[in-house]
Parts: structure tokens; sequence; C-alpha cells
């Protein structure tokens, strides 16, 4: 059986760099390790998409007949690949890859530079992409079933200043919690996670999306309440437009100075009433 099977490159996750943190978030997504009764350690990986689960066989170094596909519904097909290794399944655990870790999963042990590339290969495997064409509303999600995981995610957007809402849902095991961008947030996350990685590395279809997603013009968001802090401030409307494109927080629009003048003759009027 696969099981039985090891393989050559038990050292993959020795140095970490982007590629290798894009295969431990992919991993993190759709992996798992376990002993069995006879204290043998076993890892296994299952994905929906045939290109990829060969991508992860040629990272580990496995013959591709090691894959094993299941059917599960109509014309729909998981591809798995199992073996037992000790050095790995140790790295692995090691890393934060616990064992069942649906509800306990916690934050990757790597540097932080490598949590873009991390996210890629979490989006690949637990995360989704849509659009809706009528409004040109675009989002990206990520979905978990650990709180501490979710908090590492959280944590990622707010170092890159992005914004994002939370849906808890309720199941059997407990909670599952679904973290969404929305619009120019889900633009600039799917940029940034993208950019981390060789281009080969992230999964196709999703990909092709994301290309999509590059050619479309995005409108500015209402103003944030920390862009309505400067237009508070005594300065020109000039100097206030620098200041909002600049900011850490601006993902990219842009507010005229026309515009700002507006809103501040609009602010002061709402003041007024």
């Amino acid at each position: 059986m696969s099981g039985k099977k090891s393989f050559s490159n038990s050292c993959v996750f020795d140095k970490i760099g982007n590629t290798e943190a894009y295969f431990l978030g992919l991993y993190f997504a759709d992996g798992c390790i376990c002993k069995t009764t006879q204290n043998r350690k076993i890892i296994s990986i299952g994905l929906n998409d045939r290109t990829t689960i060969r991508k992860v066989c040629k990272f580990y170094g496995i013959p591709y007949n090691q894959i094993k596909e299941y059917r599960y519904a109509k014309n729909k097909i998981n591809y798995r690949l199992q073996f037992c290794n000790n050095n790995l399944f140790d790295r692995l655990k090691n890393l934060g890859c616990v064992e069942r870790k649906s509800n306990i999963l916690g934050s990757p042990k790597i540097n932080q530079k490598h949590y873009l590339s991390f996210l890629m290969g979490v989006f690949d495997g637990d995360g989704s992409l849509s659009c809706n064409q009528t409004i040109n509303q675009w989002k990206a999600m990520l979905c978990t079933g650990s709180l501490a995981f979710l908090n590492f995610i959280k944590k990622v957007l707010d170092l890159h200043c992005l914004l994002y809402y939370i849906e808890v849902r309720k199941i059997k095991s407990g909670s599952f919690y679904v973290i969404t961008l929305s619009g120019l947030s889900a633009k600039v996350f799917l940029d940034k996670i993208y950019a981390s990685v060789p281009a080969n590395l992230p999964m196709k279809h999703k990909k092709q999306k994301y290309n999509r997603l590059k050619k479309n013009k995005f409108r500015p968001p209402r103003y944030c309440q920390w862009e309505l802090k400067y237009l508070t401030e005594n300065t020109t409307a000039e100097k206030c437009s620098e200041k909002i494109i600049t900011d850490a927080r601006n993902l990219g629009w842009t507010r005229s100075v026309a515009n700002i003048k507006r809103t501040r003759r609009k602010l002061k009027n709402d003041h007024k009433s």
C-alpha cells in the first residue's frame, strides 16, 4: 500500500525559502500527519487538482504512480498521496503541522518574510476567489476550523494593512471560520501572495481567475476613518491628497483635490446641521 512507500528527498523542509513555505502552506491546508498503532509515521495530502498533486510529488521526490484517485461525486476526483518518512514527519511537526490539526492548528514556525508564500499555499488548498460581474466585486476567501490559525492569518493581513471581515459558522465539530477580503483588498492580497512565489507554483485555475482580476479597474472605496482624520487637519487639499496616497493603509486608490474639497464641505455642512 502507499503508506509503506518512502521517498528520496527527506530534507525538503530543512531550509525554508519561498517555495518550501508554499508547499508547507499547502500542507497546512490539505495535509495531515498521524501515527498508526504500530507507531508508523504516516504523511498524507489530498487535493482535487491533478496538476498540483503532481507538483507535490516532484517536490518530495515521489513517483507520480504513488498518487491514488478517489471519486467522491459525479466527475469529481480527489488525488491523494500517502507515504511514511520519520524525518519529514518530525520536521512537519516542528514546523507546526500537528496531528488531528483541524481545530488546533496554530502558526507556522517559519520566518515572517515567508508568510505571504505560506499563505499562497494555504489559499491554493483552502481558499477561493469569486467575482460578482454585475458590480465588479471580487472576493478572496480563506477558511479554517482553528481559531489559533485564524488569528495567525489575521496577523499577516494586519501587517499588510488589508481590510477583511470574518464569518463564524457552527458545525458539528465546533466552529468554522471564513475570512473574506473584498474588492480592492482582495486584489492587493492576491497581488502580494502571487508575487511571493515562483510563477509556475500556484494552482492553475485559481491563477487564471486572478489574472482576469488584474484587468479590472477598481473604484476607490468610501472614505476610511483614517482618511477622514487627514481631511480634518488644517492642510491644503493637495497636501491631504498626498498624505492619503502615501499612507501604508492605502491599497492603491487616489483622492483627487476636487474630491477632497467636496468631501470637506460636506463634512462641514453635516457638522453644522
